[in-house]
């Protein structure tokens, strides 16, 4: 009987690793969407509850006239009352656009458009 239990008990110990790295590779979050990258020591706006007042996704859009060309969407929400200055970079370039986002509205800025591109990575900073 404990050997019987001692097989089950490893069956189970490779399952739970497997649905975990399926679930990984299925998830529709992981593909044709932006990453975003901000370093600890940045200074940021914060609200009253002490979290950053700008949220930010990217996404990968393809263009109506032809779907291999993506467009990449960076989607800034802020969450406080203060107009917000923000510079939205590529990660690690120099490739960079200023975009001001007023308080308590969501502002959507076109980063750029590359074919068949869907993965990208940006960084925004905080002007002050």
């Amino acid at each position: 009987m404990f050997v019987a239990k001692a097989q089950k008990m490893s069956k189970m110990r490779w399952y739970g690793p497997a649905i975990a790295a399926v679930t990984v590779l299925c998830s529709s979050a992981l593909f044709a969407q932006g990453f975003s990258s901000s370093d600890v020591a940045d200074r940021k706006h914060l609200d009253l509850a002490g979290k950053p007042c700008i949220e930010t996704t990217g996404r990968a859009v393809p263009l109506a006239s032809n779907p291999k060309i993506q467009s990449h969407l960076v989607t800034l929400n802020n969450r406080c009352i203060d107009r917000i200055k923000l510079k939205v970079c590529y990660y690690k370039t120099d490739d960079c656009m200023d975009v001001e986002v007023p308080g308590r509205a969501r502002k959507e800025q076109l980063l750029g458009v590359f074919p068949q591109l869907q993965l990208f990575k940006y960084q925004v900073k905080e002007q002050f």
